[in-house]
C-alpha cells in the first residue's frame, strides 16, 4: 500500500454504481481526504479495526464484507466512486467490517476525525451519509431476498449490462459479490441464458448475445433490487 497526496478529482465512470455520494458531497469528503495505492489483495481495512476512516474508490474495485467472527453477513463488490466505512464510524456497536483489494485500486481515505468534523458542520453532508446508511440497508434486504430467483434475475441482468456497456470484466464470482448471492446461483442463472442464447460465458467474463431480452429481465423486477 502505498500513501499519496490529496485528490485533485474524481475519475468519472458511465456506471452510476448504488452508494455513490452526490457530488458536492463528494467533492467535500475529498478535500479532506489523502489517496491510498493499492495491489491486487491487499488487506484494505482488518475486520477488528475501527480506526480506518471513511473511504471511497477512487480506481479499481474492492471486495467488502461485513463479518462477526466466522459468520458473514453481507458482502459485496464496491466499484469507483462508491464510499464505505460510515456506519462504523457512527455506531460503536456496528458489525466490523472488512475490506481487500479487488484489483489494483487507488483510495481515497478521510479520517475518523474529519469525518466527525464535515458531519458536524455541514447538514448536507450529514443528510448524504445518511441517505448511504439507506443505501447499504437496502443492500442487505436485498442480499436477504436472494432466494427469490426473479430478484436475483434481475439484479444479475442489470450488473452484466452495465459492466459489458463499460467493458468491465466480471468473472461469476465477481457477479455473486456484487449482487449479494452465492455463485452457486448466479452460475444457475448464466447456464439458463447461456443455453437460451442470451449470454455467452468464457473464463472469467460474460457476453452478452440478446440485449433486448436482457433488459427485459432486468426490467421484470427492478422494484425489488
Amino acid at each position: 500500500m502505498v500513501q499519496g497526496k490529496q485528490p485533485q478529482r474524481v475519475r468519472h465512470h458511465a456506471m452510476t454504481p448504488d452508494g455513490a455520494l452526490p457530488t458536492f458531497a463528494e467533492q467535500m469528503f475529498l478535500s479532506n481526504a489523502t489517496v491510498r495505492q493499492y495491489s491486487r489483495g491487499d488487506l484494505i481495512v482488518r475486520r477488528d479495526s475501527r480506526t480506518s476512516g471513511f473511504l471511497g474508490v477512487l480506481d479499481g474495485h474492492v471486495r467488502y464484507a461485513t463479518e462477526a467472527g466466522a459468520a458473514k453477513y453481507f458482502s459485496s463488490l464496491l466499484g469507483p466512486r462508491q464510499w464505505f466505512g460510515e456506519t462504523i464510524l457512527l455506531d460503536s456497536h456496528a458489525l466490523p467490517f472488512r475490506a481487500v483489494a479487488a484489483d489494483d485500486c487507488e483510495i481515497a481515505a478521510v479520517s475518523p476525525r474529519s469525518f466527525q468534523k464535515i458531519i458536524q458542520s455541514d447538514t448536507r453532508a450529514l443528510l448524504a451519509v445518511t441517505r448511504l446508511i439507506c443505501v447499504r440497508q437496502r443492500q442487505v434486504l436485498a442480499s436477504a431476498a436472494g432466494d427469490d430467483d426473479g430478484v436475483v434475475s434481475s439484479r444479475l441482468a442489470r450488473r452484466v449490462i452495465e459492466a459489458s456497456d463499460t467493458g468491465t470484466r466480471m468473472s461469476q464470482s465477481d457477479l455473486a459479490d456484487l449482487i449479494g448471492v452465492q455463485r452457486l446461483k448466479v452460475n444457475r442463472l448464466l447456464m439458463r441464458w447461456t443455453q437460451a442464447g442470451i449470454v455467452e460465458t468464457g473464463y472469467g467474463s460474460v457476453r452478452v448475445i440478446d440485449r433486448e431480452a436482457l433488459e427485459e429481465i432486468s426490467a421484470s423486477r427492478r422494484d425489488a433490487s
